[in-house]
């Protein structure tokens, strides 16, 4: 497997770009604002890069259709 870098943006405020101590401090943004669970671009981008194949997740289900459970049956 290939690896292939995450680009981070430059941070708009420089200032907190090394307060990782905070709670609200988020990696990818570099900034204070959300933690890393809450941030939506850096989640996109992990969801891509796993649809493309480039990550894979060790236990996750095979692909392929997806099956309902919620069937009713009648039955006269």
């Amino acid at each position: 497997m290939v690896t292939k870098p995450i680009i981070v943006p430059k941070p708009k405020r420089p200032a907190e770009a090394n307060v990782t101590n905070d709670p609200k401090y988020c990696p990818y943004h570099r900034i204070i604002s959300h933690p890393i669970k809450d941030c939506y671009v850096f989640k996109d981008i992990i969801k891509g890069m796993i649809r493309r194949g480039e990550i894979k997740i060790v236990g996750a289900p095979p692909k392929g259709p997806t099956v309902s459970s919620n069937v009713t049956l009648t039955v006269e």
